[in-house]
């Protein structure tokens, strides 16, 4: 009886094209990993580069004459990545299980 059930499930799969959507499914969810590790990159690099600027200003010049709000600001910007970047992250992971899903 369960042979009989498998049998013609795999026959609805095969002759209604169930199957044949897979590698477009995995195509779709390496894009969007690709895309997801390019835009997290991007974001790192643009959020966390006025706080190494500031850092390295620092270094240049033992005693200058910046402010210490321009530091939070550098830090409070540098933040910002790790909750935007678990945002594109949380959103992703939710794309990719509805492309293999469908």
């Amino acid at each position: 009886m369960v042979i009989r059930h498998q049998a013609s499930v795999m026959a609805v799969h095969s002759t209604s094209g169930g199957l044949s959507n897979a590698p477009t499914n995995i195509n779709r969810i390496q894009v969007s990993d690709i895309k997801t590790m390019v835009f997290a990159s991007v974001l790192y690099a643009v959020t966390w580069l006025p706080n190494y600027t500031y850092v390295f200003v620092l270094s240049l010049y033992p005693n200058p004459q910046l402010h210490d709000s321009g530091y939070y600001a550098s830090v409070f910007i540098a933040f910002l990545y790790i909750c935007i970047n678990l945002l594109s992250m949380l959103t992703s992971s939710i794309q990719s299980k509805k492309f293999c899903y469908e």
